[in-house]
C-alpha cells in the first residue's frame, strides 16, 4: 500500500498533527485502501485523538526534572495551557512515560501496518 497521505489530496506531508488526521479520515476507498484498511486507521487515528491533550503537552511544554517521593519524574508546563491561576504540569514517572511511549508507537505501527 501507498502512504496513506498518498491516497489523499493532500502531497505535501507536513500538515500539523490534527489536520493530517483530518485528511485521513476524508481518504477515499481506492484500490489501494480497502474498507478493511480504513476501519483499522479509523480505529487507530481515534486512538491518536484521545491522546492529543497528553501529546501537545509533552510537545510544546518545557520538560522539568524533578523528583518526588524519592522518584524521579518528567514534568511538561505547557505555557499555551497557562491561566491567570497559574501553570499546569503533567507529570510522569519514567514508568508512566514509557508506556505513553509504547502506546503511541503500537498506533504508529498500526497506522503504517
Amino acid at each position: 500500500m501507498n502512504s496513506l497521505l498518498d491516497l489523499t489530496t493532500s502531497k505535501r506531508g507536513n500538515e500539523p498533527l490534527k489536520q493530517r488526521i483530518l485528511i485521513l479520515r476524508k481518504a477515499k476507498l481506492s484500490a489501494g485502501y480497502s474498507k478493511a484498511q480504513k476501519l483499522r486507521v479509523d480505529a487507530a487515528l481515534e486512538d491518536l485523538e484521545t491522546r492529543m491533550p497528553l501529546r501537545a503537552d509533552i510537545v510544546h511544554g518545557c520538560l522539568q526534572l524533578a523528583q518526588f517521593e524519592n522518584e524521579n519524574r518528567a514534568c511538561f508546563a505547557n505555557a499555551r495551557q497557562d491561566s491567570i491561576l497559574g501553570t499546569q504540569m503533567r507529570v510522569f514517572s519514567l514508568t508512566d512515560f514509557r508506556e505513553v511511549t509504547r502506546q503511541v508507537s503500537e498506533i504508529a505501527t498500526r497506522l503504517t501496518a
